[in-house]
């Protein structure tokens, strides 16, 4: 669990896994496209998250459809890869791993982030995260000079995985994430992006407790939920304190994600973290 994102078995690993995914598993004498492709593979403490996208493109070779059986499919063929390799390379993965393989929403549920690279591409967005616990029980605050630290480090994150992305992955964002030409200079420019996103939970907070303060004075007593006159079930999960508004910040590890509500820079444990989805569309980076 301790050796970084970027060590060599670990990236011996990815390799294997998105070659069986776009070619299948065992390797064929004449080899043809699954139609499928890995849009990321996150490393998380127990689990090995694999999300599944169609190959960009005419069908085929591209395929028409990722349904439920082709996750179940592909979840069987990367266990007996890992597998093998576990055999010949002694790469242990899925003795200390959950495997798991998902697919890329599309269309309006892009604003559902998925994975690790999702988390680092849209970091600065305002967005509505769900926990499987109360926000209070799992959120992490910082002081400034270690929140100061840690926006350094998901700035450093964020740049990468921006500069990292390929061309057909920049086709499906309708944001425009262009960079600085030196990692300097892309790194400054995320930094200033996550400190404006700080700065605007502060503000959003103040317009959530005006808004709670006017619900509260219209409010008519407390009916069943679902019930005509009652609460809903957000406003309910958000009284328990299970759903949050705030600005992403990126994940710069495998451990947590970095956050930011009512002004302050927080973390949480991915492992508490249920989903995470944008408000809007758009990135809507907030720019001093």
């Amino acid at each position: 669990y301790d050796d970084p994102p970027d060590a060599p078995w670990r990236r011996r690993v990815e390799s294997k896994i998105r070659r069986a995914v776009e070619w299948g598993f065992p390797e064929r004498v004449r080899p043809y496209r699954t139609g499928f492709m890995t849009y990321d593979i996150s490393w998380y403490a127990g689990t090995l998250d694999v999300v599944v996208m169609i190959l960009p493109g005419p069908s085929p070779p591209a395929a028409k459809l990722l349904s439920l059986q082709d996750l179940k499919r592909f979840r069987q063929l990367i266990g007996d890869m890992l597998d093998e390799l576990e055999d010949k390379e002694q790469l242990y993965v899925t003795r200390n791993h959950q495997i798991v393989v998902s697919s890329l929403p599309l269309g309006a549920e892009r604003r559902l982030l998925c994975c690790r690279k999702d988390f680092n591409l849209f970091a600065g967005s305002e967005c509505t995260f769900m926990f499987d616990r109360q926000a209070s029980a799992v959120l992490n605050s910082l002081s400034e000079e270690t929140a100061a630290l840690l926006l350094e480090e998901c700035a450093e994150t964020v740049a990468a995985a921006r500069r990292s992305l390929l061309p057909h992955e920049k086709a499906l964002l309708s944001e425009d994430l262009a960079l600085e030409k030196s990692e300097a200079a892309a790194k400054a420019k995320t930094l200033r992006e996550l400190r404006a996103a700080v700065a605007a939970s502060a503000r959003h907070r103040v317009r959530q407790a005006r808004d709670g303060a006017q619900g509260d004075s219209e409010a008519t007593g407390g009916g069943d939920i679902g019930e005509a006159g009652g609460e809903s079930v957000a406003t309910f999960l958000r009284r328990k304190g299970e759903i949050l508004q705030g600005h992403l910040l990126g994940s710069p590890n495998p451990s947590v994600m970095a956050l930011a509500t009512g002004g302050r820079v927080c973390y949480v444990s991915h492992e508490h973290v249920k989903k995470v989805r944008r408000n809007h569309l758009q990135r809507g980076l907030v720019r001093r």
